[in-house]
């Protein structure tokens, strides 16, 4: 009797054993075992979930569905800073690259009221770790490339408008591609310039070649580029300030300024002929500065142009290797969708359109919490598409709205759920094995 029951619990953990085997669970835990080869770190910065509807109804309507969300892994994330509830892109562009709270204003240094040196100390990033391990490193953005959330992968400054101080930091950097704006910060101030540059008559660019790296300031030169990655750092800047509006660049600078799809495809090309892999961060950075103007048609046609971005890097054959992460470092201005129209019909030009009724009272389906566009003057309701908020502030604020995270790819498993932002780079370093290994980073708190 004892023989026969030992059998039977014997077949029933064989039967279970190898049901745990073909599970759907198992398998996708086996998938995590297997680590990446290359990381692809996404920011869109200023957008939160209601942008990322209003993208959705207006591009595709209610029932379509953006390239973003194939992404089949979903989760939250926490944005709050060391010092403040609502963040600002210093503190925490440095949360996501370096897993550490700090104060706002700061890039890559940690908080002297917490940190407990009780002084404020340079923090690793994680291009730092990825360029130790013997992986290419590249960063892009539409924004200046001295602007906080680029600059929290690569500089250490206490306070983010330093950009002439963070531009002379490339040269330490672990970067092999840096693409975006910001060429005012990196030449000396010239009396024939009409856009102020250097003071202390520096020519970084210059420097920077000195030291091994390559320059381009055009698209054609861009697209031209034939070395790759193993042949020294490559430097793109293609503005003296941020990079134009797609909707400005698309019409008046096609030729000078690339898009953010065409750096991201240039970006995977050039840094993956290693052989070891690649870290790569896009940040879509315009779609905060059209939320901050209350300017809702610039902030959907920059969420679709990172939407275009991402549906071309997603059907890449290269995306079987390489983990995909996409959040928000905040949400701006508080966008809101209301109202009810016809299902079919509310989508594109309907959707963001002003209306006006007999009595003159103006109405939308959008409108923002804070920004310049409250009370505003009925005479400019006529001539712009104005979206009113409801709280007046010169440009409109950052909200303390949870942001979210999307990935795919091996390892993308992890990033289910709800978590701090300072959790997010330590997730991608663990698919890889690796983890930050500075003390600065081990003592200094993830959340406080």
């Amino acid at each position: 009797m004892k023989k026969r029951t030992v059998l039977f619990f014997l077949t029933l953990l064989s039967i279970s054993i190898y049901s745990f085997k073909k599970s759907p669970l198992n398998s996708l835990q086996a998938k995590v075992e297997t680590p990446p080869k290359n990381i692809i770190f996404i920011i869109a910065d200023g957008l939160g979930p209601a942008s990322f509807t209003a993208t959705r109804i207006w591009a595709k309507g209610s029932q379509g569905k953006l390239e973003m969300e194939k992404m089949p892994v979903t989760g939250y994330v926490k944005t709050y800073s060391a010092s403040d509830f609502v963040t600002d892109s210093a503190a925490s562009g440095t949360a996501l690259a370096s897993g550490v709270k700090t104060y706002n204003g700061a890039i890559g240094l940690s908080y002297a009221k917490v940190d407990p040196k009780g002084i404020s100390r340079p923090l690793e990033n994680i291009a730092d770790v990825m360029k130790k391990a013997g992986k290419s490193v590249g960063l892009l953005t539409t924004t200046r490339i001295t602007h906080a959330t680029p600059a929290s992968f690569y500089a250490h400054v206490k306070n983010r408008d330093m950009e002439d101080k963070i531009a002379t930091q490339v040269a330490s950097s672990s970067l092999d591609l840096l693409m975006g704006g910001g060429r005012s910060h990196f030449l000396p101030d010239r009396l024939d310039r009409e856009n102020l540059r250097r003071l202390d008559g520096r020519d970084v660019i210059l420097e920077l070649k000195q030291k091994g790296w390559s320059y381009v300031s055009q698209k054609k030169e861009l697209m031209n580029f034939k070395n790759k990655s193993a042949h020294g750092p490559l430097l793109g800047i293609f503005n003296e300030c941020h990079l134009s509006y797609e909707r400005i660049r698309e019409t008046s600078f096609p030729d000078s300024e690339p898009s953010l799809k065409e750096m991201a495809n240039f970006a995977v090309n050039f840094l993956g002929d290693n052989k070891k892999g690649f870290f790569l961060m896009i940040e879509a950075g315009r779609i905060d500065h059209a939320s901050h103007d209350n300017n809702i048609e610039d902030m959907l046609r920059e969420t679709l142009m990172l939407d275009e971005c991402v549906g071309e890097l997603l059907s890449s054959p290269l995306m079987k290797e390489t983990l995909v992460v996409i959040t928000a470092d905040h949400e701006t201005a508080g966008l809101a969708i209301s109202g009810y129209g016809s299902l079919h019909e509310t989508k594109g030009d309907k959707l963001i359109e002003i209306k006006k009724d007999a009595a003159g009272t103006v109405s939308s389906y959008i409108s923002w919490a804070t920004g310049p566009n409250a009370g505003v003057n009925q005479k400019l309701i006529s001539k712009n598409l104005v979206h009113p908020s409801a709280q007046h502030t010169s440009e409109a604020n950052h909200t303390a709205i949870d942001v979210m995270v999307l990935s795919s790819g091996p390892g993308s498993s992890s990033f289910m759920g709800f978590m701090n932002n300072t959790e997010i780079p330590r997730k991608i370093l663990a698919t890889l094995g690796l983890s930050f290994t500075s003390p600065v980073n081990a003592q200094n708190p993830i959340s406080l």
